[in-house]
């Protein structure tokens, strides 16, 4: 189990839009510079779908959004890192510690540079009902074979919750300390949520911010505290904090 802060300096105090493709390959490359292409496939390959162990979010301070660019009040940024799988940890901070110091090209003639790398201190949940809010937005997807379509559900629309279930039960399904059955009698509740859109890759995704109250047994709870809940996790989805 392993909670990162991750401290960027920016050349510019901007981003695009679409900024988490961005800390998405900066992710895939820490992990070529530190193991290559076998540090990558663990955890990326090609267009098979892997169960991410790990969830990000990035802290943007002050931000102001436009269609194209996020306009920030500083230069510095954060991401947080997470994840609940010992070895993994291992991995992922030896290949963000390589990065130290080392500019990464973003879009519109920016850059970040890592400055900084320190552990978060982790919550131990011990009830089965916690107040969370949303680090990084709750994406809750489904995906159609016929026509090869997605459909994003908030917690405004009837299937979210159930389908949030079925989310979680694919999630868990590698993991022998929980059993798939223990996702059944989750329940998330809005207390001050919001439906808002985000960019994703060039898509326009219907995602869910704010506070919720989340009820399960407290072992599914410290796992999805660690790896995040919902949809593209690995993206930079579904972080939250107990509060």
């Amino acid at each position: 189990m392993m909670r990162l802060k991750i401290e960027f300096d920016l050349k510019h105090e901007s981003l695009i839009s679409d900024y988490r493709r961005c800390f998405l390959s900066y992710i895939k490359k820490a992990l070529e510079d530190y193991g290559g292409n076998e540090a990558r496939e663990m955890f990326f390959k090609g267009q098979e779908p892997i169960v991410k162990p790990y969830t990000f979010s990035v802290m943007l301070p002050g931000a102001v959004f436009h269609e194209e660019k996020i306009q920030l009040s500083s230069k510095s940024i954060a991401l947080y890192f997470s994840t609940y799988d010992f070895a993994s940890a291992i991995t992922f901070y030896n290949s963000f510690l390589k990065q130290k110091q080392i500019p990464f090209v973003l879009p519109d003639n920016n850059r970040m540079t890592m400055t900084r790398i320190s552990s978060e201190k982790e919550k131990l949940i011990r009830k089965d009902t916690i107040k969370i809010r949303m680090m990084a937005p709750l994406c809750v997807r489904e995906h159609s074979r016929e026509g090869n379509k997605d459909n994003y559900y908030t917690f405004e629309d009837h299937n979210f919750e159930k389908r949030l279930r079925e989310i979680i039960k694919w999630q868990i399904k590698h993991l022998p300390k929980l059993d798939q059955k223990i996702a059944d009698t989750l329940t998330i509740k809005p207390l001050k949520a919001r439906r808002t859109i985000v960019r994703y890759y060039g898509q326009l995704l219907d995602v869910s911010l704010g506070t919720f109250l989340l009820s399960a047994d407290p072992l599914l709870l410290n796992y999805l505290y660690m790896e995040g809940i919902g949809s593209r996790r690995g993206s930079g989805f579904g972080m939250f904090d107990v509060i």
